[in-house]
C-alpha cells in the first residue's frame, strides 16, 4: 500500500487517537503527521505487513512519548517556578526542620547520584541522553549507532538499577528521572 492511500486511509482514525490523549487540535494535528512520517520512514526499510496495527502501534507511542515530555516539562517548570519563588537557597531565617530536611534531600540526591554512577558506561550515557538531553528513545539509538531495543532494555535496566540499589519507590524514581538534569 503506497504512503498515500495509507494517509488517506487512516488519518482521521490516528488524529482522532491523538486528539483524544492531547486534547488540542494543533497538538494533535502534529503527532498525527509525526506518525505517518514515522510510518513512512519504517516504510523505506522493510515491508510493513499489517499496517493498521502498525500504525496503532506507532500512534500510542508517539502519543505516550508526547504527553511523557509534556509532563515533564510541565513538573520541572512548575518545581523551579517553585523553588525559586520558596528561594530555595537555605536561609538564616529558615526553621531548624526546613533546613534539616533540605540537607536530607541533597544527602539523598548525592546518594543517588552516587547510585547512578556505578551502572555500565554505556548504560549511564543512554540514561543520561534521555534524562538530561531529553532525546527521544530514537534519537539515542541514532545517535549511538544502536538499536532501538537496546535503548529500551538499558533504559528499563537503568530504572530496575536505580530502584533496587538507591531503595527508591516508583514515584520517587520517576520524580528522579524529572528533576536529573538540575543535579
Amino acid at each position: 500500500m503506497e504512503i498515500e492511500e495509507v494517509f488517506k486511509r487512516y488519518f482521521d482514525r490516528i488524529y482522532h487517537l491523538a486528539i483524544q490523549t492531547c486534547k488540542s487540535p494543533e497538538v494533535a494535528e502534529d503527532l498525527t503527521q509525526e506518525i505517518f512520517i514515522k510510518y513512512w520512514e519504517c516504510s523505506l526499510n522493510s515491508p510493513i505487513m499489517f499496517t493498521e496495527n502498525f500504525l496503532y502501534t506507532l500512534a500510542k507511542r508517539t502519543t505516550i512519548d508526547h504527553l511523557r515530555r509534556s509532563i515533564s516539562h510541565d513538573l520541572v517548570l512548575s518545581f523551579t517556578e517553585e523553588e525559586l519563588n520558596q528561594e530555595y537557597c537555605m536561609q538564616l531565617d529558615d526553621s531548624e526542620e526546613e533546613r534539616e530536611r533540605k540537607i536530607s534531600m541533597e544527602k539523598k540526591l548525592a546518594f543517588i547520584t552516587e547510585v547512578a554512577r556505578q551502572m555500565p558506561e554505556k548504560r549511564l550515557q543512554i540514561f543520561k541522553l534521555r534524562w538530561e538531553e531529553g532525546l527521544s528513545i530514537k534519537e539515542i539509538a541514532e545517535n549511538l549507532n544502536i538499536s532501538l531495543s537496546t535503548v529500551n532494555i538499558q533504559l528499563k535496566k537503568a530504572m530496575d538499577f536505580l530502584k533496587s540499589n538507591a531503595q527508591l519507590t516508583t514515584a520517587e524514581l520517576l520524580l528522579v528521572c524529572v528533576l536529573w538534569s538540575f543535579w
